[in-house]
């Protein structure tokens, strides 16, 4: 979907970027993959739909900070 909005011109301030992962189960945390941007200042974003009900909007939220949650499906406080 990211790709279509960036295709169709609807992403003004940000540009897709890749896959990211993290967790690993040795460290009690689930592994997980999302999609992610970059806005026109270089920070890159989270957009991850695994914490809503399905067709809800996604959460996005500072990479940095993304990779800290998921501790047993979790987020952490404050996010």
């Amino acid at each position: 979907l990211l790709l279509y909005l960036a295709d169709s011109g609807l992403l003004k301030h940000h540009k897709v970027g890749g896959k990211v992962s993290r967790g690993l189960l040795v460290y009690a945390r689930y592994f997980h993959t999302t999609a992610s941007i970059r806005d026109d200042d270089g920070r890159r974003w989270a957009v991850d739909s695994w914490y809503e009900k399905a067709g809800k909007p996604p959460q996005i939220m500072p990479l940095d900070e993304w990779k800290e949650n998921g501790k047993f499906g979790e987020l952490r406080e404050g996010s």
